[in-house]
């Protein structure tokens, strides 16, 4: 019974992972962006 859900945790766990890395390099790149636009302003 533990086995399963340690496996659908650690899914969940990474697919969070995943999720937090891809928000926070498109807010990086939002913020790149934005200071470029600045600069060329």
């Amino acid at each position: 019974m533990t086995l399963p859900f340690l496996h659908m945790s650690s899914f969940i766990l990474s697919y969070f992972g995943v999720l937090g890395v891809t928000l926070f390099l498109y807010k990086s790149a939002e913020i790149s962006i934005i200071a470029l636009k600045k600069i060329n302003d």
